[in-house]
C-alpha cells in the first residue's frame, strides 16, 4: 500500500527517493547474504478497500494489479522463500483517508483467512511476516495478533519505530519519477519519513537475522 507504493506506484509514501525507502534497505541487506535474489511487489490497495466478498475476489483473481499489471494471485509462486506484508489497517480518519477502518473491518476480518489460506497453498515453501503498527494500532493489533498466531506467521511490530522525528513532516523534498524535486503533501506526512523508513527496516533485518 502506501508505505510501499505510496510514491507514483515506485516507492514507500514520505520517503525522500527509492533509495530511502524501508523496502530498499531490506534487500539490500538480504543481497548482502545473497547476491542472486529476486524481488517483486504487488500493490494491496484494493484488497484494504474491498467492503465485501465479491471486491476482494476481483482483486485476487480478476483485475489487473496496480503494480504488475496482472491479478494478484499471479505474484503467488511456488518459488518463493519470503513474503513480507504490510500495514493492512490504517488510521480511521477521513481526512486523512482510511484504507481498512471500521466500516470495511468486517470484510477484512472475512476475507484475511481466506486470502492466508491460498497464499500458504501457493507458496507452501515461503517464510511469511506481517509488518504492522504505524497505523492505527489499537484497532488492529487484536486481529492481526490472532491472525499470526493461527497461520504461523511472524508479527514484525513496528509500533515503537513511529516518533515525531521519524513521520514525514511539511515541506519534506521527495524524489519525482523523472527525477526532480517535489514536495510532500501535509496529508501524507503521518507515513513514515527516511528515518521511519530505516527504523521499519531495521525491525524486519532483525526479525530476519540479518543484522
Amino acid at each position: 500500500n502506501s508505505i510501499l507504493l505510496g510514491m507514483s506506484g515506485a516507492y514507500g509514501m514520505c520517503a525522500s527517493s527509492p533509495r530511502h525507502d524501508y523496502c530498499h534497505h531490506v534487500q539490500q541487506a538480504i543481497l548482502a547474504h545473497n547476491p542472486h535474489c529476486r524481488f517483486s511487489k504487488l500493490y494491496g490497495s484494493m484488497f484494504e478497500h474491498s467492503t465485501n466478498r465479491e471486491e476482494f475476489e476481483a482483486w485476487w483473481s480478476v483485475d489487473p494489479n496496480g503494480h504488475t499489471g496482472r491479478p494478484a494471485k499471479d505474484s503467488f509462486t511456488e518459488d518463493l522463500d519470503l513474503i513480507i506484508g504490510g500495514h493492512p489497517l490504517k488510521e480511521n480518519d477521513d481526512k486523512l483517508g482510511d484504507n481498512v477502518g471500521i466500516q470495511k473491518l468486517a470484510n477484512f476480518l472475512e476475507c484475511t483467512p481466506i486470502l492466508l489460506e491460498r497464499i500458504k497453498t501457493l507458496c507452501p515453501r515461503a517464510r511469511i511476516l506481517w509488518v504492522c503498527g504505524w497505523f492505527n494500532s489499537l484497532l488492529t493489533t487484536p486481529p492481526i495478533t490472532r491472525f499470526c498466531e493461527e497461520w504461523k506467521l511472524e508479527r514484525v511490530d513496528v509500533l515503537s519505530a513511529r516518533s515525531p522525528e521519524s513521520q514525514s513532516c511539511s515541506g519534506a523534498p521527495y524524489e519525482t519519477a523523472d527525477g526532480s524535486v517535489a514536495t510532500v503533501k501535509d496529508l501524507w506526512i503521518t507515513h513514515p519519513g527516511d528515518l521511519g523508513m530505516r527504523r521499519i527496516a531495521d525491525r524486519i533485518i532483525e526479525t530476519l537475522s540479518l543484522s
